[in-house]
């Protein structure tokens, strides 16, 4: 597994959920997207994505989080990418990002 390759995958996805709005998002918390996805290099990765309250009592910012890896030991040491987004649509200053 390349880790560059997996950290692009991880970063791509993020951006495509970046433009979804907080409604959309919140929708998703506690659940987790999987899929499997080729890489350039033709080999196969596994991506998951998991959407979680940053606090659940007030549900007013949601963690999205990305790990990719290539199968077997790469699962050990995914490339993890994330974000924040706040209950008004923005990204969240301090909170990891892709």
């Amino acid at each position: 597994m390349s880790r560059d390759i997996a950290m692009t995958i991880a970063r791509n996805r993020l951006n495509e959920l970046r433009t979804r709005s907080f409604a959309e998002l919140s929708q998703l918390t506690g659940s987790t997207l999987a899929e499997e996805v080729k890489g350039p290099d033709g080999k196969d990765y596994q991506i998951e994505v998991d959407f979680i309250w940053d606090n659940p009592k007030e549900k007013k910012s949601i963690l999205v989080l990305a790990s990719v890896d290539g199968g077997g030991v790469s699962s050990l040491r995914p490339a993890l990418a994330s974000f924040a987004m706040g209950a008004d649509g923005s990204f969240l200053a301090g909170a990891p990002t892709a």
